[in-house]
C-alpha cells in the first residue's frame, strides 16, 4: 500500500497518526517518501479489518548477509572459515 492510499481511506493525516498512535511527523515522513513501513502496513491491515492490504515494496534483503553467516563446506566435510570468521 502507498501514502496515498492510507490517506484516501482516513481522509487525513492527523487521522492517520490517531488510528496508528504515531506522530503527526511520523506521518509527515510517509507523506513525503509515498511510502509506508511494512510494519505500519501490517497495523493498518488489521486496523482496518483488512480494508487495506499490507504489501511489501521492493525486493528484500535477508539482514545479517555477512561473509560468517555463509561458511562453505569443503570437499573434505570441514568448513575453511574458522571460529573467529577468518579463513
Amino acid at each position: 500500500m502507498n501514502f496515498s492510499t492510507v490517506c484516501r481511506h482516513f481522509g487525513t493525516p492527523s487521522a492517520i497518526a490517531a488510528a496508528l498512535g504515531i506522530s503527526i511527523q511520523a506521518v509527515s515522513r510517509m507523506k513525503k517518501t509515498g511510502k509506508v513501513p511494512i510494519r505500519r502496513q501490517y497495523e493498518l491491515e488489521r486496523i482496518t479489518n483488512g480494508k487495506l492490504k499490507a504489501r511489501a515494496c521492493g525486493p528484500t534483503k535477508p539482514r545479517g548477509t555477512g561473509k560468517n553467516n555463509y561458511q562453505s563446506v569443503s570437499k573434505f566435510g570441514v568448513s575453511p572459515i574458522d571460529s573467529r570468521g577468518r579463513m
